[in-house]
């Protein structure tokens, strides 16, 4: 119910007040430990925990889709249709 009706509004006020498009935006929750790891790799790499994330999405992607002998504009297209006949995009 709460995500349902996060979804309705397309401006969510976060935390600061301000206000953040929920279309661009998601939050994942993840154990303490990760988190705290996470930290460490971005105080090592001088990078937010946003962009870390996204690097090792596209790492994690680039590695896989060499795996399978693609492209990763393959592979990412394979992984979004796979969502999208499953409803999850």
């Amino acid at each position: 119910m709460f995500a349902k009706a996060n979804v309705k509004q397309k401006l969510n006020t976060n935390s600061n007040g301000g206000k953040m498009d929920i279309t661009k935006w998601k939050s994942v929750a993840v154990k303490k430990e990760t988190h705290t790891l996470l930290q460490g790799l971005c105080n090592e790499k001088e990078r937010n925990p946003a962009r870390m994330i996204s690097k090792l999405v596209k790492d994690y992607m680039e590695y896989q889709a060499k795996k399978k002998g693609i492209s990763v504009d393959k592979y990412q297209s394979i992984l979004l249709q796979k969502l999208k006949k499953n409803g999850k995009h």
